[in-house]
């Protein structure tokens, strides 16, 4: 992220939290994950120990553990979220979470500005946090030592403010704690406040953040439309056909860190089957597709000269009557596939490049078992649970796919679907 300079961006597509907490805090960079109720401790409670970069402490309250898992980026990173150095907290969610982590400059002897901004629907909430008033011995002044979340002397030195004093989201206890309470909402002022969703430091609409501090989504409703808005979410209002007229492609992507959200409609070929482009995207990075059908064309999904792209809970079907593919991917890189059926297309996934991460897809019934192509080179897939029929792999005369990373691989007729 930060070596790849200003600008550069990363998305998390899915974040599933099934227990503990996980918050980011931008007042001390720092980013921690609680799990609480746990039957043993980590580690000796009280004591922080060290396991990689992760700083670990445990308590036992009332014959349960608490564990804290932090990272610290102190003196490293200025970490912000939602462009502000402010507490978030996320609770287990039955929906995923969707971050988007930008760097947003530095250098210089100046700290790299790192910014989390979710981008996910599942609710968070920061209101009655008590944030401790150290995680490691470096966090107390005059000599003190952490023990189960406190300075043995001195007062926690990442705020070292006095009681009543103002902090993310609260006010410091006598203990040297930030106590949280629920902040009042305010559009505009740079702050995910509760009942927001976004907040981009003005109250003006159409630019991805409302007037009232809520996502913008931009609706689709026909093929053609232009997507060209950088950061923005698109979503589909109903199923997309095209005919044999005009533009022989549906929608193109033409700008950086775009959704698509298709909300379970198809985007199909209605005349001519078997010719066209479902959706395409050239020399852009950061898209997610996510929950469509694309069918009947002779290329469902065509990416080029693109890379960090991702297709989630998608079934790309009936593509390649012109001889191609349900997918194909060309010299681009970062490509993600997860959740995705991929069946009965010419080929189902053709390919001139390394490393796509194919996870818990089920790529079954291509016509003559081309279910993965590669088209030049060795090229090796990676990833887990997908299900293949007899046939995994279609080479070329001279080059094969490579599988030997691929792992728990399932036949087609254990498949549920």
């Amino acid at each position: 992220m930060v070596d790849n300079g200003q600008g550069n961006a990363r998305k998390i597509p899915e974040l599933t939290l099934k227990k503990g907490e996980l918050t980011f805090d931008g007042e001390t960079d720092t980013i921690t994950i609680i799990l609480k109720d746990i039957s043993k401790p980590y580690s000796e409670p009280g004591t922080v120990i060290e396991v990689g970069s992760v700083f670990v402490l445990s308590e036992v309250k009332n014959s349960k553990t608490i564990v804290y898992l932090t990272l610290n980026y102190t003196n490293i990173l200025n970490l912000t979220v939602s462009k502000a150095d402010v507490l978030k907290k996320y609770d287990p969610a039955s929906i995923p979470y969707s971050f988007i982590i930008s760097n947003e400059g530095g250098g210089a002897g100046i700290p790299f500005v790192v910014n989390i901004q979710e981008i996910s629907s599942s609710g968070s909430s920061e209101a009655g946090i008590v944030r401790p008033q150290c995680t490691m011995n470096a966090n107390c002044n005059s000599g003190g030592a952490c023990k189960t979340g406190s300075c043995t002397i001195g007062r926690c030195s990442y705020a070292n403010k006095s009681n009543g004093a103002a902090c993310s989201g609260g006010t410091c206890d006598g203990a040297g704690r930030c106590i949280s309470s629920p902040p009042s909402s305010s559009c505009g002022n740079n702050l995910v406040d509760t009942g927001e969703q976004c907040d981009d430091k003005n109250t003006n609409s159409e630019d991805g953040c409302s007037s009232t501090c809520q996502v913008e989504v931009i609706s689709i409703s026909s093929c053609g439309q232009v997507i060209d808005k950088s950061g923005r979410i698109y979503v589909l209002q109903n199923d997309l056909s095209l005919g044999s007229a005009g533009s022989q492609t549906c929608l193109e992507i033409s700008a950086d860190n775009i959704v698509i959200d298709g909300k379970g409609h198809k985007v199909y070929k209605s005349e001519n089957g078997g010719s066209g482009v479902g959706i395409k995207i050239d020399s852009h990075k950061n898209a997610t597709l996510n929950n469509m059908t694309v069918k009947d064309f002779n290329i469902g999904i065509d990416m080029s000269n693109s890379n960090n792209l991702t297709i989630t809970n998608s079934n790309i079907s009936g593509n390649g009557g012109n001889n191609d593919a349900g997918i194909k991917v060309q010299n681009s890189f970062d490509i993600t596939l997860i959740n995705n059926i991929i069946s009965k297309n010419n080929y189902g996934i053709n390919t001139n490049v390394q490393g796509i991460n194919i996870t818990n897809n089920f790529i079954c019934y291509n016509i003559n078992h081309f279910n993965l192509v590669c088209s030049i080179n060795t090229h090796d897939f990676i990833g887990s649970d997908n299900y293949f029929d007899q046939s995994i792999i279609r080479p070329t005369p001279y080059f094969n796919c490579g599988i030997n990373l691929l792992t728990n691989l399932r036949t087609c007729s254990s498949s549920t679907i």
